[in-house]
């Protein structure tokens, strides 16, 4: 090739390789400057989601209710103090027991679940019971109370009250016997004393002591202690032989204005 020709073929070669190699570098330089915005990645449907949570209750299928269906007695006396028997059904240890009768809910004195159809309790009806239909804490067909409380039901009477001393006693005497039987301890159940009705005969038991026990036909009267024309909670009963008895009704569901009224009521005096 003459000399010429060899000259610019080599311009020739260098021009066009500088040019690739600037096209290159431009190409290269705007790989670096136009970049893809990224696409947010979206994360794939969870086809395996958990069920909400929800404050649905299932009642339980164990439960079971109390019912009384029968009583035995079936009535009591305000005062009535005895053994009544529930019949019924699902009864079991650890239950709880109340009566709601007009002018006064209370709960036995004790009871034992004999067993699921049968509870013994032993029961002490406030004075403060008025005449008419009890129901129980636990179920019972609506409209047949299983209970009353009847002033001629057929079950002993136990007042709560104190003895406070014998005889024609003057209102300072006997609020200083109060004073000594509240200084005492009268407050708790176990120390006191009751009058108890049964049948035909009164009588006044504290413990295993009994003060008197006479026939209702000998109470001549039963008076109450006032001071400035109001009762103050002490009465008497006197008896036809001249006997005279002074109680103070203090705790125990029970207090002497109570009692005495009762006792009047009940005793025709």
């Amino acid at each position: 090739m003459p000399r010429i020709y060899r000259r610019l073929f080599t311009r020739y070669v260098c021009t066009m390789g500088a040019a690739i190699f600037v096209w290159a570098a431009a190409a290269s330089i705007g790989t670096a400057q136009f970049h893809l915005p990224k696409i947010p990645s979206v994360p794939k449907k969870d086809t395996k989601t958990s069920k909400p949570a929800t404050s649905e209750v299932k009642p339980s299928r164990g439960a079971t209710v109390e019912v009384v269906s029968s009583m035995s007695p079936d009535s009591a006396p305000p005062g009535g103090h005895g053994q009544v028997v529930l019949t019924g059904q699902n009864f079991k240890d650890g239950m709880q027991l109340h009566f709601n009768c007009q002018g006064a809910q209370f709960s036995p004195d004790s009871f034992k679940v004999e067993s699921p159809t049968r509870i013994v309790a032993q029961i002490t009806v406030p004075l403060t019971a008025q005449e008419g239909p009890c129901g129980t804490s636990m179920s019972s067909e609506p409209g047949k109370e299983p209970f009353r409380i009847s002033y001629s039901a057929n079950m002993p009477v136990a007042i709560p009250v104190a003895l406070l001393g014998e005889g024609d006693m003057q209102f300072m005497d006997m609020m200083m016997s109060m004073q000594k039987v509240m200084m005492a301890g009268f407050g708790n159940q176990g120390e006191a004393g009751r009058i108890e009705l049964d049948g035909g005969s009164i009588k006044y038991v504290k413990g295993s002591v009994t003060s008197f026990t006479k026939p209702t036909s000998a109470v001549k009267s039963v008076g109450e202690m006032k001071q400035g024309g109001q009762p103050v909670g002490i009465f008497r009963i006197v008896f036809n032989d001249g006997k005279i008895y002074n109680f103070g009704g203090m705790g125990s569901g029970s207090n002497g204005n109570a009692a005495s009224a009762y006792l009047k009521k009940k005793l025709g005096k």
